[in-house]
């Protein structure tokens, strides 16, 4: 596993993103986004994490999405511990990633009815069937148990094509 070391907080980013330079004060963003300064200043500088709402306000105003946002402030911190990434994980960001402008391509998705396996999660070393990926970047497996066919929502990154 690739331990990360001192990552930036995610209000460091926006700080240096939005405020370095360009003459926005931290009130008429705050306004912008429709928060308060004070919940605006908390996050900028790193005493509160990003919320789901603000993530949302956030991604309006500047583009991008949500989810990434939040990940941001998931990879951060767990349990006031810096994140540890999978190995795989880095290694699958950066075969994605554009060498002339560093940002990650977009993944191919499976075909519904391809065989997956569980690399993550619960379900870690069971197969399944894939049926469809949706917007939260989470995808919906078939997995048979209990005598039955169940459907489940996983994390997208716990599940990789079958051997």
């Amino acid at each position: 596993m690739t331990r990360m070391y001192n990552p930036p907080h995610p209000g460091e980013v926006l700080r240096d993103g939005v405020f370095t330079d360009t003459g926005i004060t931290v009130t008429g963003f705050a306004t912008r986004i429709g928060v308060t300064r004070v919940a605006l200043s908390r996050v900028l500088n790193g005493r509160a994490a990003i919320s789901a709402d603000m993530a949302v306000r956030l991604a309006a105003a500047l583009g991008g999405s949500a989810e990434s946002w939040l990940h941001m402030s998931g990879l951060v911190r767990i349990r006031g511990q810096p994140a540890v990434v999978p190995k795989e994980v880095v290694d699958s960001l950066r075969l994605r990633q554009d060498p002339e402008t560093g940002a990650c391509a977009g993944r191919p998705l499976f075909k519904p009815g391809a065989s997956v396996a569980f690399r993550g999660g619960p379900f870690k070393g069971l197969e399944g069937v894939f049926e469809l990926e949706t917007a939260d970047d989470r995808v919906v497996v078939l997995l048979e148990f209990l005598g039955k066919i169940n459907r489940v929502r996983v994390c997208r990154d716990w599940v990789v094509p079958a051997a």
